[in-house]
């Protein structure tokens, strides 16, 4: 399986987690949170745009504006975010496709997929931007991305 998130809720939580990672105080334009972050700007403008209306970042016009946390870093879960970008998976669909199923009424993959369910819902409640082990700027960022030489043996 090549994702667990969608594209919007991956690209949500990479750049929440790498504007965590800047001063908290100064905000950041949506050019330079591309840039560190790797999403295309048009993208990330949307998602900006939606962190924005869920309340988990604030955007300030003018000169010195851009965009910042709503709120200190521990106190922004990862199922806020989620929630912001409309990415957060509806509790009991059902992974077979069966619409709603339950204990009472399982599906194939109803036992297996609910302990997949149960687990991401407690990780993206108790994890939060505080705790993100983010780097604090693009170059770290590229640096921990960057491949690796490879040494001649």
């Amino acid at each position: 399986m090549h994702a667990i998130l969608s594209q919007t809720a991956e690209y949500g939580l990479r750049a929440m987690v790498w504007i965590a990672a800047q001063s908290p105080r100064e905000p950041l334009l949506a050019r330079d949170i591309a840039a560190g972050t790797g999403i295309p700007v048009e993208f990330l403008s949307k998602i900006l745009r939606r962190l924005v209306l869920g309340g988990v970042l604030e955007s300030r016009k003018g000169r010195g504006g851009g965009f910042i946390l709503s709120r200190p870093a521990e106190k922004i879960s990862f199922r806020n975010v989620l929630e912001a970008v409309d990415a957060y998976p509806i509790e009991d669909r059902c992974a077979f496709g069966w619409g709603v199923c339950s204990r009472s009424r399982p599906c194939p993959l109803h036992s297996s997929w609910e302990a997949i369910s149960s687990a991401f819902q407690k990780w993206a409640a108790e994890s939060n931007l505080g705790d993100s082990g983010a780097p604090s700027s693009p170059r770290a960022a590229k640096r921990r991305t960057a491949p690796r030489a490879r040494r001649d043996r």
